[in-house]
C-alpha cells in the first residue's frame, strides 16, 4: 500500500510494531534471571498432553541467577490456545514473596515483582477447552527498566485429546 500525502509543511512519523514471534523459539534465554514453566496433572507430574476438559496446575518458578534482587519484572506467562486462567486459583503472594499487581488476560497471566535468588514457585489453575495439537508459547520475564534482566523459557507442544 501507498499513502500521498501533499502539503508545504514537513511531516514526522513514526511506525511502531509489536506482538508475539510466530515461530517462538525453543532455546531457553537466561539473563541474570531464570524462568521455567511446566504443566502438572492432578498427581503433580509434568505432562505435555490432556483431555479436553481437563483441569491442570500451572507452576511457575522464578529467580535471580545473581545474588540481589531484581525489582519491576513483568513475567507474562502466555497460554496454549484453548486454555483458560481459572482466575480464583491465581495467587498475589505466596510465603515471603508478593506481587505488586497481577493482570489475569484472556489469553495469559501478568506479574509484575521482584525476584531475589531463592527460587520463587508461583502455581495456578488452567481448564483445557479444546482438542488439538497447540504451540506451548514461551514465558517472558524481564525488569521494566533494564533490558539486560530477562529470561524467556523454550517454546514447545501441547497435545490435547477430545474428551469424546
Amino acid at each position: 500500500q501507498r499513502l500521498l500525502i501533499e502539503s508545504k509543511q514537513p511531516l514526522f512519523y513514526a511506525v511502531n510494531e509489536a506482538g508475539f514471534s510466530r515461530t517462538p523459539s525453543a532455546q531457553a534465554v537466561s539473563e541474570q534471571l531464570e524462568v521455567v514453566r511446566d504443566y502438572l496433572d492432578n498427581e503433580g507430574k509434568v505432562v505435555t498432553s490432556a483431555k479436553q476438559g481437563d483441569e491442570l496446575t500451572v507452576r511457575l518458578r522464578l529467580r535471580s541467577t545473581t545474588k540481589g534482587w531484581h525489582n519491576n519484572v513483568a513475567v507474562v506467562d502466555l497460554l496454549p490456545a484453548g486454555f483458560s486462567i481459572i482466575r480464583s486459583s491465581v495467587p498475589r503472594k505466596t510465603n515471603y514473596w508478593r506481587a505488586d499487581y497481577v493482570d489475569v488476560r484472556e489469553d495469559r497471566l501478568v506479574y509484575y515483582a521482584s525476584f531475589g535468588p531463592s527460587m520463587t514457585e508461583l502455581t495456578y489453575k488452567v481448564k483445557v477447552s479444546a482438542a488439538g495439537d497447540f504451540v506451548m508459547p514461551s514465558v517472558f520475564a524481564q525488569s521494566m527498566y533494564d533490558n539486560s534482566v530477562r529470561a524467556q523459557s523454550g517454546a514447545g507442544r501441547f497435545v490435547v485429546a477430545s474428551s469424546r
